[in-house]
């Protein structure tokens, strides 16, 4: 039973890993450096608002088959103009 577990475990660490990047390593452990226990509420609040956001994407893409961003499309192009700026803004170079 313990072996279920641990192959159960697979792919989580898969996409964990695919998440997180050598970048959030790097940023994360200097701004621990600079500035310590200060950035530890908004690490615990991004976390907590983030993570009904991600659960949300997930059940939109397996109860439609549409990708999130033919479900902003169909809502307004408004929706994808904004996502794309997001994606755009927040990227890593």
């Amino acid at each position: 039973m313990e072996k279920v577990k641990i192959n159960a475990l697979g792919p989580g660490i898969m996409m964990a890993s695919a998440a997180v990047g050598g970048s959030h390593l790097i940023a994360s452990t200097q701004a621990g450096a600079l500035y310590g226990w200060q950035l530890a509420l908004i690490i615990v609040l991004t976390n907590l608002f983030k993570y009904p956001f991600f659960r949300f994407s997930a059940h939109y893409t397996l109860d439609t088959g549409k990708s999130l961003i033919e479900g902003y499309a169909e809502k307004s192009r408004i929706y994808l103009w904004v996502f794309l700026i997001f994606v755009y803004c927040c990227r890593d170079d």
